[in-house]
């Protein structure tokens, strides 16, 4: 009887037992696992993306190829480089929360990229998603755009502002020296019509040898002179060239000149689209070229036929089937894109730029 109550309680001290190591165990294991958890927590670095939007700031339409650095404000590095799409936007990868900079580096033409501070865009991360509009305009020069459904764009309208210069009264012959000046007082220029044509514009007089009229190659001067009614003719590109060569030279001018003769439609568009003016060869009514007078070259006493209707104006622009020009004698003024350049190509397609 007493062996069996002895047994009894044995088993009773082992079950508390027993029970009392469970629940020790549950509670060291709750324990740790909690512990744990907040080890975790602690050591786990929140990240979140940073999502950029670029947009025309007219219309709101997305930009698509806008370029964007993400820099690390405390150590200057740059970590991301991204890209807008066709919708515009772009992703980062997961940062850590903290504070950067996004840097717009590249907008694609025709857009002005932003200058610092304002293309530069502080960021302090501290949510997962973090969205940043940013916006551009586009080139003065470009008045119309077009956007393809996989978002290129197509310029469809120019205007280039250069100066309306006129050259009557004084230079009732000199279209292509005051074009010239026009092109050089939009470039910020100080200089007038008459003093390009005085004393930068090589001229030759016309002379009566043994009976024959002897006069310049417009291709190395000026036949006659601007400013004479009726013993002015024309000039070629190379000497409008040389002319703004010199001006620039005295002037201490960081533009350069390129004579653009036999340019296809193409190329002097893409320069009309970059913002640079086209000094261009045409007639003045628009009509075919006449060659109604002649005289005998000094170089050679080649007989040369001159056009009288010769004329250059500034292309400065177009739309549509348009183009736009700034005539020396009309002032601004458009017409027929196809008619103007079957004029400009029947004469060898003259033309020169300032850039």
């Amino acid at each position: 009887m007493k062996k069996s109550k002895r047994v009894k309680k044995v088993f009773s001290l082992l079950r508390l037992t027993i029970f009392l190591l469970v629940i020790s165990g549950i509670i060291f294991w709750g324990a740790t696992r909690a512990k744990g958890l907040i080890v975790e927590r602690f050591f786990t670095t929140q990240q979140g993306i940073i999502r950029v939007i670029s947009i025309d700031d007219k219309n709101d339409l997305p930009i698509k190829g806008a370029e964007f650095n993400i820099i690390n404000t405390e150590s200057g590095e740059v970590i991301e480089v991204l890209v807008t799409g066709v919708d515009g936007t772009a992703t980062s990868s997961l940062l850590d929360y903290g504070i950067y900079e996004l840097n717009q580096i590249r907008v694609p033409f025709p857009y002005v990229l932003g200058s610092a501070p304002d293309s530069i865009v502080s960021v302090e991360l501290n949510e997962e998603n973090y969205e940043v509009t940013t916006s551009n305009s586009l080139l003065d020069h470009i008045k119309d755009i077009e956007r393809s459904e996989n978002g290129d764009i197509a310029i469809k309208e120019v205007f280039i502002t250069v100066p309306v210069v006129m050259q009557n009264p004084e230079l009732p012959n000199g279209c292509e020296i005051t074009s010239l000046t026009s092109v050089l007082n939009y470039y910020g220029y100080n200089v007038s019509k008459t003093v390009m044509s005085d004393s930068y514009l090589r001229k030759q007089e016309f002379e009566r040898r043994d009976g024959k009229l002897f006069g310049a190659n417009p291709y190395i001067a000026f036949s006659g002179n601007p400013r004479s009614a009726r013993s002015g003719f024309y000039v070629y590109a190379p000497p409008i060239v040389e002319a703004a060569d010199n001006y620039l030279r005295d002037a201490g001018g960081n533009h350069k000149t390129k004579d653009i003769s036999g340019s296809i439609e193409e190329k002097i568009f893409e320069y009309v689209n970059n913002g640079i003016p086209v000094v261009i060869w045409t007639s003045i009514d628009q009509k075919p070229i006449r060659f109604d007078f002649s005289w005998n070259l000094f170089e050679s006493g080649e007989k040369f036929d001159a056009a009288l209707n010769l004329h250059a104006v500034v292309l400065n622009g177009y739309s549509g089937d348009m183009v736009h020009v700034m005539d020396p004698l009309k002032g601004y003024t458009s017409y027929k894109s196809n008619i103007f350049f079957d004029v400009h190509y029947s004469l060898d397609g003259q033309a020169m730029i300032v850039y």
